[in-house]
């Protein structure tokens, strides 16, 4: 989403709808939080490994293209070190606009999610004293959005109001949006509301993206209400989409027993068994239809194991881009804007829908290669460091006071 806003412009100059797409950095801070609210709400947190895996997952990647960035700089005839130890420590977001935006725009949201990671074991402790925590911290991170929004003016309020509104103090309530969200599709009535869920997210999405595209930039900074709250608008929206999708996968499918070849083999049991009437009986299914199933024809075969064949192809596939979607997603957000450099410098003369497809594959290109070269081995480090920590845990545990051969 953020790549096709950063990009849009070479093929679509006049805002549209699907400019709204810059709400993509909100949709990862949801994201983030989604992922994270097992965590927030339970699950056994590791404070050394938590914060080992965390700097792997950012730093290895990030350094490496931060020295792309200023290897750009040079071949431009910039000054390539300039804001270089202010990036490299997560501070580039803390003094001016053209320091966050030297190098590379998108590297804004870095430090807001690094300020998101150094917060979770804390939020996990105050929940863990007590469940209303996480409600009271919720509205607290929202009404200090609300404030900062109305009063952090750019170039009319003081810089330190500015710049909490895009740190964890104007922010953290898309991540906590998230935790909620993933709370939320535990509950057991979650699934049947999920068509709902996705309308609604639907129906504020594109409102949200006709409201921007009506009033402006200007008419978004000019209202009291608007001003920003269109991040969090699309964040909600996004919340709800999480949430149904977390409702749908998350929970176990209650099928009906219309779909007698899919049940077979318990069908099979319950004719041997004498009970096949009763079950069926139950949901609906004729003893005949039983039959049938159980004694399919040879076309029948031929066409069940036919789409079954292709539906676990297409699963496959589907799957498939999805782990390498996920795998090359960050890579992609460091890069897109890499991407277009390069190919202005490369090929200059390109316009259009050429450069958006160079552009693409010149990213996609280098988020592969950096992910097997950098991201994963890094990844693959942390996970051999945890093993060997974990091992020694347990080998000193094993040599204590209270082992078998003492």
């Amino acid at each position: 989403m953020v790549m096709w806003w950063h990009y849009r412009h070479w093929v679509m100059p006049e805002r549209g709808v699907d400019a709204f797409a810059y709400t993509g950095v909100d949709l990862f801070f949801v994201l983030s939080g989604f992922v994270f609210a097992p965590y927030v709400f339970g699950k056994p947190l590791a404070l050394g490994p938590y914060m080992l895996r965390r700097v792997l997952r950012i730093f290895p990647l990030y350094v490496v293209a931060l020295l792309l960035y200023v290897a750009l700089r040079h071949a431009q005839g910039a000054q390539p070190w300039r804001y270089f130890w202010q990036h490299l420590a997560m501070l580039h977001t803390s003094v001016s606009q053209e320091m966050a935006a030297y190098y590379n725009g998108a590297f804004w949201s870095l430090p807001v999610e690094l300020e998101f990671y150094v917060l979770v074991p804390l939020l996990a402790w105050l929940v863990a004293q007590r469940q209303w925590w996480f409600g009271a911290i919720l509205g607290l991170a929202l009404g200090l959005h609300a404030m900062l929004a109305y009063w952090a003016v750019p170039g009319l309020a003081p810089m330190p109001l500015v710049l909490a509104n895009v740190h964890w103090p104007g922010l953290w309530g898309e991540f906590l949006l998230g935790c909620l969200a993933w709370r939320a599709s535990r509950w057991p009535g979650a699934r049947l509301w999920a068509p709902w869920m996705l309308g609604l997210a639907i129906a504020l999405w594109l409102s949200g993206a006709m409201v921007w595209v009506t009033v402006g930039d200007a008419g978004v900074s000019g209202h009291p209400l608007l001003r920003g709250n269109m991040g969090y608008w699309a964040a909600l929206a996004y919340a709800l989409v999480v949430c149904a999708l977390g409702a749908r996968m998350g929970q176990p499918v209650n099928r009906n027993a219309f779909n007698a070849l899919t049940d077979a083999p318990a069908i099979a049991s319950s004719v041997h068994t004498g009970s096949v009437a009763a079950p069926r009986q139950e949901q609906g299914v004729r003893h005949s239809q039983v039959l049938e199933a159980l004694h399919p024809t040879r076309g029948e075969r031929f066409i069940q194991q036919g789409v079954g064949s292709i539906a676990a192809v297409r699963r496959r596939w589907l799957v498939g881009l999805s782990l390498l979607g996920g795998q090359l997603s960050f890579g992609v957000y460091l890069l897109h804007n890499a991407g277009q450099e390069l190919s202005g410098l490369w090929w200059p003369g390109l316009a259009g829908w050429p450069r958006v497809m160079a552009a693409a594959a010149l990213t996609l290109v280098a988020a592969w290669l950096l992910h097997h070269a950098v991201e994963a081995p890094a990844r693959a480090w942390g996970r051999r460091w945890k093993g060997a920590t974990v091992g020694q845990g347990a080998l000193a545990a094993s040599s204590g006071p209270h082992s078998s051969d003492q």
